[in-house]
């Protein structure tokens, strides 16, 4: 937990937002935080202030709920200044979080009368906060005080580099939050993909996605579609490019990108289970990889990287879980996807690409162990979400190859070698597979339509042994294979 900085308040803002990009509703304040805030606050000339506190999740709904409150009676105080005493607050922070789970939310203080909105310098020092603190927004209401001429609650949201935004509030005991937000967070009604997919199971199911800006669209087709637990792995943070072509928003440029997906599916689904992880996919610990890893029903990856992606193999093959990985060519003008099923695809995603593997260490080689990366450019959100569209059929269909009775059932069954997928997307891109299928069809007869290729798992003589999967030995197999040799080695030699 962050600490605060002191600073002191005062005078008019001068400008406001019009309109409220956090999908607030309102903010609510517990019987208890409210009856304190007026007993401290509100019955002493102004200025006097304190610390609102609150549980993460709920922050995050439509409904913030405001739990705690926290009076600053140590504070330096004038009848136009309120300077917050950071020495008392910050051990209150930590314990607050340490014993109860409720993070600092926001602050709140009075003004004279007539003085309603947060001043310039609150704004300057609210927007620092910011700078210190993960949050979308701070709670930063102002009170009139009952000695001032009357109780009076102006309630405010201010974002990392927004003005003050105005919303109502109201107060809500436990019970009377929860219907609130049951009523605000309709649960989806799933009738109309029953013949499809087996809910209940999606629901049981884990995706992990490498890449969130590659897989914001499709991320937002699982929450829809009922997938009970997320994970987004991804380094980056928002910037101004990601907007025409990944479904970010335009206040979400800075955040980081696996907090804005976490936002995103929230907001669609509150009932999934989303985690985050600011890295590189090979800078996670062993135990995160076995957390995020060892429970996952389908891995996805759709980086730019292709040393991230190269990586993912060995992390579908160490933990025995489907995976696919998804891009586009140069320019965009054709799609690539390839999966991985343990048991059914005999081939990895390495003898899917080998020659692109040999073809990267050449060119690390030559240029100071650089990577050759895709050019992203020509890509719009109509590539994007084309691409998710196909990925997202994909893990249906992979999570249901078991399941009986759904549309999305037995595609693959026991044995598929099919498992190297280009799409063209431009009538102008050749290449020798397109003209071979699509011969003497024209350039745009078979646009958008698909080629899944025949993919042979790499074993001598005709190859060179895959080093990652072992000629399509799974590595999980292999490893267990192993230690019994050894063990039976050493049963020999001991008799």
């Amino acid at each position: 937990m962050k600490k605060l900085s002191n600073h002191h308040s005062y005078s008019m803002p001068e400008d406001r937002f019009e309109h409220n990009p956090f999908g607030v509703k309102k903010v609510a304040f517990s019987p208890k935080a409210i009856k304190q805030i007026e007993k401290t606050i509100g019955s002493r000339h102004a200025e006097d202030g304190g610390a609102l506190f609150g549980k993460p999740e709920e922050l995050a709904s439509c409904i913030p709920y405001i739990r705690e409150f926290v009076f600053d009676d140590s504070a330096n105080t004038t009848h136009v200044t309120y300077t917050i005493n950071t020495k008392k607050l910050n051990p209150i922070i930590h314990k607050m979080w340490e014993q109860d789970g409720l993070e600092l939310q926001g602050l709140i203080h009075s003004h004279p009368i007539g003085y309603r909105y947060p001043s310039g310098p609150d704004m300057t020092y609210f927007h620092r906060m910011h700078t210190y603190m993960d949050r979308r927004f701070l709670i930063t209401p102002i009170v009139f005080t009952q000695p001032d001429g009357g109780f009076k609650l102006f309630c405010y949201l201010v974002g990392p580099d927004t003005p003050p935004i105005e919303v109502d509030y109201c107060i809500m005991d436990e019970t009377e939050y929860k219907n609130a937000i049951d009523e605000e967070t309709k649960d989806i009604d799933y009738s109309r993909e029953e013949g499809a997919v087996d809910v209940a199971m999606v629901n049981r199911s884990k995706i992990v996605t490498v890449g969130t800006g590659g897989s914001y669209t499709v991320s937002g087709m699982f929450a829809r579609s009922g997938v009970g637990e997320m994970v987004g792995i991804d380094p980056d943070t928002v910037d101004a490019t990601n907007l025409c072509r990944q479904g970010y928003l335009p206040r979400q440029v800075g955040m980081l990108k696996v907090d804005a997906l976490g936002e995103y599916v929230k907001e669609i689904n509150p009932h999934v289970k989303y985690t985050g992880y600011p890295v590189k996919l090979q800078d996670l610990t062993p135990e995160q990889e076995q957390e995020i890893f060892g429970s996952a029903s389908l891995v996805i990856f759709t980086t730019d990287s292709f040393e991230a992606q190269a990586y993912g193999n060995k992390i579908a093959l160490r933990y025995n879980i489907p995976a696919i990985w998804g891009g586009f060519y140069e320019k965009s003008m054709a799609s690539e996807i390839v999966f991985y099923i343990p048991g059914v695809t005999p081939a990895c995603f390495r003898c899917a690409v080998s020659t692109r593997y040999k073809f990267q260490e050449e060119y690390k080689a030559k240029n100071n162990g650089k990577e050759l990366s895709v050019s992203s450019s020509c890509n719009t959100i109509f590539h994007s979400a084309l691409l998710d569209a196909q990925i997202g059929m994909l893990a249906m269909a992979i999570l249901h190859n078991k399941v009986e009775g759904k549309t999305f059932s037995g595609w693959f069954g026991d044995h598929f070698d099919q498992n190297f997928i280009q799409m063209k997307v431009n009538p102008l891109y050749k290449s020798g597979i397109f003209n071979r299928v699509f011969a003497g069809s024209g350039d745009s007869a078979y646009l958008f339509e698909s080629v899944w290729q025949h993919i042979e798992a790499e074993v001598p003589p005709k190859y060179e042994l895959c080093p990652d999967c072992h000629g399509g030995v799974n590595l999980q197999d292999a490893i267990i294979e192993q230690k019994e040799i050894i063990e039976d080695g050493e049963e020999r030699q001991s008799a």
